[in-house]
């Protein structure tokens, strides 16, 4: 129903905005156990919403602050892996370029930093 719906979004929202501060070492428990939903209720919410798992929305949501850190700086992958909860630069770059279809150095080169 249109009210199920409306209450899921919000709901998205939630999750969203605790994922977005809390990007580094959120899992699922800890999203589930902050939002006080079960892991299952939070996946249904998420994939009615989106149509994505936890791990691939959280996965964006690490790839939009990895994005923002190599547009405003030039830090090495190893510190923006550290900083964005990625475990390395390697991790961090298989999942930016499954994420946006270009490595990190390509947008690095993109937003005008050569390191």
């Amino acid at each position: 129903t249109t009210i199920a719906i409306s209450k899921f979004e919000i709901y998205y929202q939630r999750i969203l905005e605790y994922l977005s501060q809390n990007f580094r070492t959120a899992t699922l428990e800890s999203t589930a156990q902050a939002i006080f939903f079960s892991k299952q209720y939070l996946c249904k919410i998420i994939r009615t919403v989106s149509g994505k798992s936890f791990s691939n929305l959280l996965a964006e949501v690490r790839i939009e602050k990895v994005k923002q850190l190599i547009s405003e700086n030039s830090y090495s992958l190893e510190i923006i892996a550290e900083f964005s909860g990625f475990s390395d630069a390697a991790h961090l770059s298989r999942t930016f370029k499954k994420i946006t279809g270009i490595s990190p150095s390509a947008y690095r080169r993109e937003c005008g930093h050569n390191k």
